[in-house]
């Protein structure tokens, strides 16, 4: 993820905040009707996968096919809502090379056999491998000022070089191949839909108001938003990789031992909160010099937004280990309704302060629906506990992070700096916010990864 921030501060570098904002709304746009394309199943494939490895290859040589009919659909939708957005005929062409990612991004799929037997080394060797290919490719492209249309070539070729990769790395334990399987299929499908749907949903609620900030403000305003997106988002290489280690447990441990299950799920929560908190309070804080090293002063706009987004990628990122769980328990179809709700919601909110307070009334509008989430999920009885347990893992971290904060803002520079990392690891453990009990978890995960 660091690796992609720094190409990303490259490629908004090089094309300026028009371009750049062109480029985020594209790829915006195509990794939302990815999901349509890969319809969630290569979730299903690893928990089937991780409770029965027997299956692997019949599963992912089915959901290979499935995928790939997906793709031409998902594509065909992304060139469609590309020219009814009418923001010009280039626009339209960079969806139509970008889209071309959906034919070869399916490396991940195949690579599902190496999470459910936790080989999360070699998973996560092959994505760096990726990003070493695209960083390569990328850099030549913008070395040479080849332009916004060669930048996303450039992806595309990577996601293929990158699929070759994979399969040649998984040959090794079966051969992947085009499963044709109508009732393998249908079971993936009618498993993996409302997945699907809470994937789209929860998307597209996340990336609407770049879209809402394109078309009611300008390009440039969705590429300040979009360079302050990127830097928090940039937090998610923590809960990726852990979840990474974490879900095939859970997925293994959920029918055998739900007691051990349940603990490693309200333990995930306790981490997350544990190691996010203090970087969105860095974020935070440090907003305006972040923004002004990496991408430049011109980017500084966007401060406001990524101070608070900073603290909406924590909720945000906390909540993928409810996701995991929600898809474990199969409870998917459950949470369909609540997204519904939530895009209707972040929709309104985007048209009311968009106009008037632009990409910072975006970044509150983010806020604000991370709170309209929890709330809601308190309020309805089946979604409750899920609530009740993220509050309750994040109490003893927000105390120490407030403690931490009080040093930041209250002492002058550097001593406020110096001593909030050490008064909030303090005050975790004055508040037995970390156990000696987790570290055989921790380990275990970390052995994982």
């Amino acid at each position: 993820m660091v690796a992609t921030l720094a190409l990303n501060i490259s490629i908004a570098r090089v094309l300026g905040d028009s371009a750049y904002g062109q480029y985020m709304s594209v790829w915006a746009l195509v990794m939302i009707l990815n999901v349509v394309a890969h319809m969630g199943i290569e979730t299903i494939v690893v928990r089937e996968s991780a409770r029965n490895l027997g299956r692997a290859p019949e599963l992912v040589a089915n959901a290979v096919t499935v995928r790939l009919v997906l793709s031409l659909l998902a594509y065909a939708g992304a060139v469609i809502v590309a020219l009814l957005m009418r923001e010009g005929h280039a626009f339209v062409i960079y969806v139509a090379i970008a889209g071309l990612s959906l034919f070869v991004s399916w490396h991940s799929l195949v690579a599902t056999y190496f999470e459910a037997t936790l080989r999360i080394g070699t998973r996560t060797l092959l994505m760096t491998g990726c990003i070493i290919v695209t960083l390569g490719l990328t850099a030549v492209v913008l070395l040479l000022k080849m332009g916004l249309e060669a930048v996303l070539w450039a992806a595309v070729l990577a996601n293929a070089a990158t699929l070759v990769v994979t399969y040649l790395a998984v040959w090794r334990h079966f051969r992947p191949t085009l499963g044709c399987n109508l009732t393998t299929m249908k079971s993936l499908l009618s498993e993996s839909w409302p997945l699907a749907g809470l994937i789209f949903l929860t998307m597209l609620g996340a990336r609407i108001d770049l879209f809402m900030l394109l078309k009611m403000k300008a390009a440039a305003a969705a590429g300040y938003y979009g360079a302050s997106l990127r830097i928090a988002e940039s937090l998610v290489l923590i809960p990726q990789a852990f979840m990474l280690s974490v879900f095939p447990l859970m997925s293994f441990y959920y029918s055998r031992e739900p007691d051990r299950f349940e603990s490693i799920y309200r333990r995930s929560l306790k981490y997350m909160s544990a190691i996010l908190l203090p970087v969105s309070l860095f974020l935070s804080f440090y907003s305006g010099p972040i923004l002004r090293l990496s991408y430049g002063e011109d980017f500084m706009a966007g401060a406001a937004a990524l101070a608070l987004l900073a603290w909406v990628m924590f909720f945000s990122f906390a909540g993928s280990v409810n996701f995991s769980a929600v898809v474990v328990e199969n409870r998917q179809k459950t949470f369909l309704w609540l997204s519904v709700y939530l895009v209707f919601v972040t929709i309104v909110l985007n048209w009311l302060l968009i106009p008037r307070y632009s990409l910072t009334g975006a970044a509150v509008a983010a806020a604000l629906r991370q709170i309209v989430l929890y709330a809601t999920m308190l309020l309805v009885p089946s979604m409750r506990k899920y609530a009740i347990a993220t509050v309750t893992a994040s109490l003893r971290p927000i105390l120490a992070v407030s403690c931490a904060a009080a040093c930041l803002y209250g002492l002058k520079p550097p001593l406020g700096v110096l001593l909030a990392l050490p008064v909030y690891v303090f005050v975790l453990w004055l508040v037995r916010g970390i156990h000696k009990e987790d570290r055989d978890l921790l380990l275990k995960v970390i052995r994982g990864a």
